[in-house]
């Protein structure tokens, strides 16, 4: 007999704006990161010159980009631009570099990312304090998307059944699997058990309940088929990482295609989709038929959240459209809620929780 699909399932899509506040680069500013990476490890002592002129070989394919910019619209200064257009010109030593520089940044972002600490209260509706401590809003985050905060076993499992969640990220960083592992909340990649081999330094999970984290786009611990925790360790057992760039222009490898896949099976039970810092860049256009093969039998959908801060600004108008080019305005039963917030203002405020159905349980509804 099937079993029957949960009746409380968010699914969250994660993009580049869900790791910015730690210090990851948007798409937007990535080259600039990319120049600080450069300069970063001409200090470093475990450096060698080729991890360095990678990094040349990129600056100089952007200074000869620029000439391409007076007859098309495209902007060298943003890395999917640039990407995007070195795949169409099939250099494959191009490419190689131009993935190890990102590769490299995205290190480099990590091992100076700063993960900002507050006092952190739950409290009743009548202000009492219940719990009070000092957390990096990272693990609140992940508390929250998971319903740690809730306790399943009593009468908040009746108001909210079979709650489950899935993540699915284009981010290549591990910020996400830190904060999991830091919390004790186990996860898993969506491998094949037999696709890719666990190094002993991994902390992915083998629990089949453990919260699938989907990197559809590849992850910088991610070798050809091995797992390792960092992108350090990787390097050190001469690996090179499975990243498929942003670009229009993806080859999926064998083991992604199982992610892609647990992808799909997710969207097609998800009751709220929510969308946290991803733009729905045009180069991604693998998007829209990922979101279409997973709809297309989906009868559990009520909501998708776009959440967003540039939905406040002069970009709010184009991230609209963008959704828009994926989604259409009048779906049926569906509700199409615009988020103008921060991670953060989205992830700790008590309307919000609720609506996605993650209110921590007993009436716990403050974050300060």
């Amino acid at each position: 007999m099937n079993s029957l699909p949960p009746l409380n399932h968010n699914v969250y899509i994660l993009g580049a704006g869900f790791s910015h506040e730690a210090g990851f680069p948007l798409m937007a500013d990535f080259m600039d990161k990319m120049q600080e990476c450069q300069r970063w490890l001409a200090t470093q002592s475990f450096a060698d010159d080729n991890q360095i002129e990678v990094f040349n070989t990129v600056f100089e394919f952007q200074r000869t980009a620029n000439s391409a910019c007076a007859k098309i619209n495209i902007d060298p200064n943003n890395i999917e631009d640039l990407f995007s257009l070195a795949s169409a010109s099939f250099n494959k030593p191009l490419q190689k570099a131009l993935i190890s520089a990102l590769a490299q940044t995205i290190n480099y972002a990590d091992t100076n990312k700063y993960l900002d600490k507050h006092l952190f209260r739950l409290l009743t509706r009548d202000g009492t304090v219940i719990a009070e401590n000092n957390q990096d809003v990272y693990s609140v985050y992940a508390q929250t998307i998971t319903g740690k905060f809730r306790d399943n076993r009593g009468p908040v499992h009746q108001h909210y059944p079979e709650s489950c969640n899935t993540i699915i990220t284009f981010n290549y960083d591990t910020l996400l699997e830190e904060t999991f592992y830091s919390i004790n909340e186990p996860f898993n990649y969506g491998f094949d058990s037999g696709g890719c081999i666990l190094q002993d330094s991994s902390i992915s999970s083998k629990e089949e309940n453990s919260t699938p984290i989907l990197k559809i786009h590849g992850s910088v611990n991610w070798g050809g088929k091995k797992v390792f925790r960092n992108f350090s360790e990787l390097t050190e057992a001469n690996e090179v990482p499975l990243i498929i760039p942003p670009t229009w222009q993806k080859t999926i490898d064998a083991n992604l295609v199982r992610v892609w896949s647990k992808a799909v099976e997710a969207l097609s039970t998800a009751k709220n989709i929510i969308i946290i810092g991803f733009s729905i860049p045009q180069t991604d256009v693998h998007f829209k038929y990922l979101v279409a093969a997973g709809l297309r039998n989906n009868t559990l959908l009520r909501k998708v959240f776009f959440v967003n801060p540039g939905l406040s600004d002069k970009t709010g108008s184009q991230l609209k459209e963008n959704l828009y080019s994926i989604f259409r305005r009048d779906i049926g039963g569906v509700d199409i809620v615009f988020k103008e917030r921060f991670v953060r203002d989205f992830l700790t405020n008590s309307d919000c929780l609720n609506e996605i159905n993650r209110l921590p349980a007993n009436n716990l509804i403050g974050f300060i």
